[in-house]
């Protein structure tokens, strides 16, 4: 028999990859400001604030008081660490045949505004007739930073396998802009319209009445007050502010349309499985081509539209061309497609049980217009050693369908 060798991904890819997975989780961490953090500027300022009951106090100070506490909650809110753990199962059989498949995914997220960092792992695992394998996994890891509510720039690490797609391993290092627009700046359902007033309106207007009674204390002179560097402090404190509001808006906004355009290295193996008739009987075969590595550039248009507090419909297609290596074969352009669309339902919970419970219907294609395939020379060869291959060219077109019931801690 013919023995082709199978060439692998060059260790000094996946090291690569490691690097760069430790330089987003270590290198790219947000870092803490030279400022002071909110929760100190929060207790200097109320701690200046008039005692109750006397001349100097009055409805502003308790309006501070209010905004702020609430200002602190959602800061706690939007600093924690999520993570959400996603499941779903199908199965079928019939005689002794048995079809079996377990979606399983992992989300890591810690976004403190203007950066985030998210981690994503997620395999689907095929048991077929007594057979194993994880046909389709996901390895990503990526760092954001907005320059402005609108401006996003981002750097990702993915690894990427699909059995259907006849790709046994791909690395996607790169990084790119994002233009974001969030449209309708209106909260849905009434608790987060009331929290919104709160935090803008009586907010802002209990930081007029504090520098008012700055003002007035600067007037009378007594020297017992340090107003110069409560002022420094309220300027800190509008900072952290509107760092906040602007993260709340980023995080459920009712509708958001967006564009990003990235360039990435990719490195890929392909693996094309299929079977080989040798005097008649069928064999397994597998072949695998030369590994390669090229740069693509990325247009990604997404939409986020949220009609319900608890309903979210998500969509994002990437569009993948490429800028260097081969670019065409046999009049096709190497593009790929990868298109993700997703609805989840939060369902009511016991916050005992966790921050939210979520039902999620995922649809995701995965496209390759030119995919792998078996070049005629190696058909060439069996076929002089009297051995027919019976499939040469892997899939273009991937869809999946997932039903997952989702926890976040």
């Amino acid at each position: 028999m013919i023995q082709h060798s199978e060439p692998k991904l060059p260790m000094g890819y996946r090291a690569a990859l490691w690097a760069a997975l430790i330089a987003l989780a270590v290198g790219l961490q947000p870092r803490p400001g030279l400022a002071e953090d909110l929760f100190s500027l929060t207790k200097k300022l109320v701690a200046a604030l008039p005692a109750k009951g006397s001349a100097a106090d009055g409805v502003w100070a308790e309006r501070f008081r209010l905004a702020a506490g609430l200002l602190e909650n959602k800061k706690k809110e939007l600093s924690q660490l999520d993570l959400s753990l996603a499941a779903g199962f199908n199965g079928d059989q019939a005689g002794d045949q048995n079809l079996y498949k377990l979606n399983l995914d992992a989300n890591l997220a810690k976004s403190i505004y203007p950066s985030a960092l998210r981690f994503r792992a997620g395999t689907s695992v095929l048991y077929r007739n007594n057979s194993l394998q994880e046909d389709v996994t996901t390895l990503v890891m990526n760092f954001d930073h907005y320059f402005k509510p609108w401006l996003e720039t981002y750097a990702f690490v993915e690894r990427f396998s699909d059995t259907y797609l006849s790709l046994k391993e791909r690395y996607e290092v790169g990084g790119g802009l994002k233009l974001e627009l969030n449209l309708f700046d209106a909260p849905v359902g009434a608790a987060d319209r009331k929290d919104k007033a709160i935090l803008e309106v009586d907010g802002a207007q209990g930081l007029r009445d504090y520098e008012a009674y700055l003002t007035r204390l600067e007037t009378s002179d007594t020297g017992e007050v340090d107003t110069g560097s409560l002022r420094l402090l309220l300027e800190d404190y509008k900072s952290e502010r509107q760092k906040i509001l602007s993260g709340l808006r980023q995080k459920s906004p009712l509708l958001s349309l967006g564009l990003a355009v990235s360039v990435f290295s990719e490195m890929e193996q392909a693996e094309i499985n299929t079977t080989a008739l040798d005097e008649g009987v069928a064999v397994p075969f597998k072949y695998s081509p030369d590994s390669r590595q090229r740069f693509r550039v990325v247009l990604r248009p997404n939409l986020a539209f949220r009609p319900l507090g608890l309903l979210t419909f998500k969509g994002h297609i990437y569009l993948k061309y490429p800028l260097s290596g081969q670019t065409r074969s046999e009049g096709r352009l190497d593009y790929r497609r990868d298109s993700q669309f997703s609805a989840e339902l939060k369902l009511p919970t016991d916050p005992e049980w966790g921050k939210k419970i979520s039902i999620i219907f995922e649809f995701q294609q995965y496209y390759q217009n030119i995919p792998p395939r078996i070049p005629q020379s190696v058909i060439d060869d069996y076929r002089a050693a009297d051995m027919f291959i019976s499939t040469t060219i892997a899939e273009r077109t991937h869809d999946i369908y997932a039903f997952k019931l989702s926890l976040t801690f």
